[in-house]
């Protein structure tokens, strides 16, 4: 299944967002309360998360929505 182009901006910034935060995979899925190959497939387009697994991968890394969703740093 193709995701729409919108979910790689997304993966983008959290692959970014937990480098910043020097995290591993696993480290942000513990923190979220995700299994760590559902991490490695968000930073993939390979899942789309709800919005219950956007607000714990928000709180776990500290960011803001913008970060998050948004086409990067301002």
């Amino acid at each position: 299944m193709k995701l729409p182009k919108g979910n790689t901006v997304f993966c983008a910034n959290l692959s970014r967002l937990r480098s910043q935060a020097c995290l591993t995979q696993e480290q942000l899925a513990e923190k979220s309360g995700l299994h760590w190959r559902y991490v490695q497939k968000l930073e993939r387009p390979q899942a789309n998360p709800s919005l219950k697994v956007l607000y714990g991968l928000k709180k776990a890394l500290t960011c803001s929505w913008n970060d998050l969703l948004g086409n990067g740093p301002q």
